[in-house]
């Protein structure tokens, strides 16, 4: 069967990979360069989602945990291990006996493939061991573990077996127009396939509009930015963001230390460029925890990207980081996403075709 791909991000390039594992001839179609937009500016952590549990979202985190262990697994020349420090304040917004409950749910949704136990310092062994972070108001810290890549390099990894199973990449071939029969239009020239995976992520919506496919699902965009700062860490921490629900990481990055994200919804899934605002948050937001403040001298670069969320709710924070596929005739459009689940979002997505017989 001949299949193509839209999009060349992370979950175009493992579905593109699984299609031709089962023996399909497959080409992806990419309107820029391979794992350069969205897919290049996440918190390189290869996680579960622990704060996707205050929403529910237990089987996306069961799934990212099985697909954490996956990565970590079969190529640990570009992953790690990576131990991560929760600390716990007086004016935090959740309780410590809240951190502990999620903490526990963690580890069992991934029992067997855990990283390793999680634990509880004291006040003053979150200092000896934490001698970075403020102590004003510190009762202690939660530790934990999760995984963490380089995800340039592990993208490579994933292209170069994507292509070793047979799998044509056409980069810089901006898809217009797909139709229900599998008719394409890229860059001016017309195709004809069996079946199109459209992981487009962010512009998914905007394709199946222009392509006039009739589809209820709507999509929240939501820019995430990072800063990649000169001070080196040699521990990653999570906190929550001060006055608010939300969390940042404070992550090792080569030879500094990268601050995010935040979430700022726009309407559109252009511009992704980080803001002033964004990067005057970033930096309040680390000042409010760490002894050694940073200023906007401090920084290297910033990345960002924004995320496809499946639209729930008035408010963005309220909607789904799951995935959803939709299959109309030969086209199946896959909604959201994240880094972490991409193989077994795949690995759904080859699977529903297969039972529904295109």
């Amino acid at each position: 069967m001949r299949v193509a791909v839209v999009g060349g991000g992370i979950n175009g390039v493992c579905c593109a990979r699984e299609a031709a594992l089962r023996g399909h001839d497959v080409t992806v179609f990419e309107k820029g360069s391979l794992l350069a937009a969205t897919s290049a500016n996440s918190s390189r952590l290869l996680h579960g989602g622990l704060r996707y549990l205050e929403q529910g979202a237990f089987g996306l985190v069961k799934s990212s945990l099985n697909a954490r262990e996956r990565w970590l697994r079969d190529c640990p020349e570009h992953t790690e291990r990576i131990k991560i420090c929760l600390p716990i304040y007086q004016n935090n917004r959740r309780p410590r006996v809240a951190y502990a409950a999620a903490l526990g749910l963690y580890h069992l949704l991934g029992i067997g493939k855990n990283l390793g136990p999680f634990s509880y310092l004291s006040e003053q062994q979150t200092v000896n061991r934490h001698p970075s972070i403020k102590t004003s108001g510190l009762m202690g810290a939660f530790q934990f573990y999760d995984g963490y890549m380089n995800d340039r390099a592990l993208g490579r990894w994933v292209i170069d077996r994507a292509m070793a199973a047979g799998v044509t990449f056409k980069e810089y071939r901006p898809v217009t127009h797909i139709s229900a029969d599998g008719s394409l239009t890229a860059s001016g020239t017309d195709y004809k396939f069996d079946h199109i995976y459209c992981c487009a992520g962010p512009w998914l919506k905007h394709l199946a509009n222009d392509s006039q496919l009739s589809s209820s699902t709507e999509l929240e965009y939501v820019r995430g930015s990072h800063l990649v700062i000169n001070q080196q860490c040699t521990q990653a921490f999570m906190l929550e963001v001060p006055n608010s629900h939300r969390f940042f990481f404070v992550l090792p990055h080569e030879q500094g230390s990268m601050i995010g994200t935040t979430e700022v919804h726009q309407n559109s899934p252009e511009p992704v460029i980080t803001s002033a605002s964004e990067v005057d948050e970033l930096i309040k937001n680390y000042n409010h925890y760490f002894k050694t403040a940073i200023d906007h001298g401090d920084i290297l670069t910033t990345r960002a990207g924004v995320r496809p969320l499946i639209k729930t709710k008035a408010n963005h924070w309220a909607s789904s980081r799951e995935a959803k596929i939709e299959q109309i005739d030969r086209i199946t459009l896959v909604w959201g996403g994240k880094w972490t689940s991409a193989p077994e979002l795949a690995n759904a997505v080859i699977k529903q075709t297969v039972r529904s017989g295109n």
